[in-house]
């Protein structure tokens, strides 16, 4: 119960200083904690617009956050969506 809090707390903080900022195809920013087994194409799949091609919106994740190619994202990262 006082993990969820901790957690919660942190992504209010996290979207308050980065969420919305900045110009991008989506109309805003979400901060992502990656959870155990997460990879950037289960993320993209699942945050991407209605018909967009989920090789396009992990490049826009990738570029967001400094992501090269064959980087892996771990658990408790968080990541910017856009």
């Amino acid at each position: 119960m006082k993990l969820a809090a901790i957690a919660i707390a942190a992504y209010g903080l996290l979207y308050a200083i980065f969420g919305g900022h900045g110009e991008q195809a989506h109309s805003k920013q979400t901060i992502y904690v990656v959870q155990r087994n997460d990879t950037l194409w289960s993320i993209g799949s699942a945050h991407k617009l209605l018909g967009e091609d989920v090789r396009d919106y992990i490049d826009q994740v990738s570029a967001v956050n400094h992501i090269s190619d064959g980087d892996v994202v771990q658990p408790g990262e968080t990541i910017k969506l856009p």
